[in-house]
């Protein structure tokens, strides 16, 4: 076995582990690590890792005369990086991920790590264009902020992602319909509670597209976010996010859309809670003032000073 083969197959192997172990939906987030960390605002990404040239194993001889390291790093296999960090790694591989190696690729596929990290990119790059700086740290914010997720004491939370390279869609690993390119999946008790949907912006900011119980009775989670859980999990991602701008999705907007998701399917359409989307949704935005379009859907964005009540504690 070749040192690519080993380390992708560890990874592997290490996912599978942790799946087998795991009885909630979706990747907990317990599975991701340590906190990312901060760079200069004006300096590139790729260029804040040190040594790269010096610490790549194996380079091939057809480029050892070439004087882009960039160039370079293009077109190595994964088993020429075993000397960097996952971090470095994305550091390098989000600065240009269309020219990466189909390697990096496979473990966005099989790491909760790098798939994590993939996706908020893909949501940045939806919204923002190319990656600086700037939305490195908005990454590293976002990356931190689900990372350390909590919504009270007695419940763990998973993260799951819709079909890449769209903004909402049906999650391959959970078959979970997500309104958003991102998903929190709240679990108390070992079952699954919330899903909170959403997909991010560069501000740093969170556009919230659902919350959604996947319980029809009974949800006694609900209780904990108040009378409207939409006007619940706004304060829950206000308490979770801090520093971040909140957005929420327009109630005609999100039926709207609904109803174009469904439209193959009349028996769907018909359990489509389109009153209570009126209420909740709507019931918020006496907390908002301005409106904006992301990816295509008008949000609402709620005022910097909410009320910070019944929350789970």
């Amino acid at each position: 076995m070749n040192q690519e083969q080993h380390i992708s197959e560890s990874v592997a192997e290490e996912t599978r582990e942790a799946v087998l172990e795991q009885k909630m939906q979706g990747c907990p987030l317990s599975s991701l690590g340590e906190d990312l960390s901060l760079i200069p605002e004006g300096a590139e990404p790729f260029d804040t890792v040190p040594s790269v040239r010096e610490r790549l194993v194996g380079i091939p001889p057809y480029l050892e005369k070439e004087k882009d390291v960039k160039e370079i790093v293009r077109k190595l296999p994964l088993s020429c990086f075993s000397d960097f960090s996952k971090e470095e790694l994305c550091r390098m591989w989000l600065s240009d991920m269309v020219m990466w190696n189909r390697d990096f690729k496979e473990l966005s596929e099989i790491d909760p790590f790098f798939k994590l990290m993939e996706r908020i990119s893909l949501s940045l790059r939806h919204g923002e264009g190319r990656l600086t700086g700037k939305n490195w740290n908005a990454i590293v914010r976002i990356y931190n902020g689900i990372k350390n997720f909590n919504a009270g004491e007695g419940t763990e939370t998973a993260y799951d992602t819709a079909p890449r390279s769209l903004t909402f869609g049906r999650s391959a690993d959970t078959n979970i319909f997500l309104d958003g390119e991102l998903a929190l999946l709240v679990h108390e008790k070992e079952k699954h509670v919330l899903t909170l949907g959403f997909s991010v912006g560069a501000e740093p900011g969170i556009f919230i597209a659902q919350v959604q119980s996947p319980i029809k009775k009974g949800n006694r989670f609900l209780f904990k976010l108040g009378d409207n859980p939409v006007n619940g999990a706004i304060d829950l991602m206000k308490k979770n996010f801090p520093g971040f701008e909140i957005y929420i999705i327009d109630p005609e907007y999100l039926s709207d859309h609904l109803r174009e998701v469904s439209a193959l399917s009349p028996e769907h359409i018909a359990e489509i809670p389109f009153e209570k989307i009126q209420k909740n949704y709507g019931g918020v935005l006496g907390r908002c003032d301005n409106e904006r379009k992301f990816t295509g859907m008008k949000y609402h964005h709620v005022k910097n000073e909410p009320k910070q009540e019944n929350l789970p504690e």
